[in-house]
């Protein structure tokens, strides 16, 4: 049996105390500055996070299908992705090498990211991270704690500020297309 990586805002208090402790300990986003790079006015390289859920991939799928289409035929935006292996059928055919594929065998006791998956996400460097998670995710929050990135974007929850610098809100029932609006925006693509 596959442990779930991450759910709703039911997470086991072993992972709330380390997110708290993980928060005393490193930086907080909050501390680092707002920009996109000193030599390029756009954003080149953005590594997205994709939620397992079916119910959330199939909207994100479309989404990802709209910023293929506003690029047009040459981007000169890079994207990377980093899901759950889990997930992975539900994103066929429109990912097929993602940058970080993960598993349960990824948590540690915490569950949170092993040191090993911590490791390679102290080595990435984008202009910009975005969780697709439209709620909070401690183990995805989590490798993006670790990635370089001047904007990390991520969906409004108690925990969220502590993490990213940009947050699109969760009111309206239509919160995910009005937040995949705002990252085209953002991005430079609408």
């Amino acid at each position: 049996m596959v442990k779930k990586l991450y759910s709703s805002m039911d997470f086991p208090l072993k992972t709330r105390l380390a997110l708290f402790f993980n928060y005393l300990i490193y930086k907080s986003v909050k501390d680092l500055t707002l920009g996109i790079n000193d030599n390029n006015t756009s954003i080149s390289r953005v590594l997205f996070i994709l939620p397992e859920e079916i119910n959330y991939s199939r909207v994100v799928r479309i989404f990802l299908q709209s910023i293929y289409n506003a690029m047009g035929p040459n981007p000169t935006m890079n994207i990377d992705y980093a899901l759950s292996k889990q997930s992975m059928i539900s994103y066929d055919g429109l990912i097929n090498n993602p940058l970080i594929l993960f598993s349960s065998d990824d948590q540690n006791y915490w569950g949170l990211p092993n040191n090993q998956l911590i490791n390679v996400c102290k080595r990435l460097e984008f202009h910009a991270v975005i969780d697709l998670n439209p709620e909070f995710n401690p183990f995805a929050t989590s490798l993006i704690k670790y990635i370089k990135a001047n904007i990390k974007i991520g969906y409004y929850s108690t925990y969220a500020e502590k993490y990213y610098n940009i947050l699109i809100e969760r009111k309206d029932t239509d919160f995910l297309e009005r937040g995949n609006s705002y990252i085209l925006q953002l991005l430079g693509l609408k």
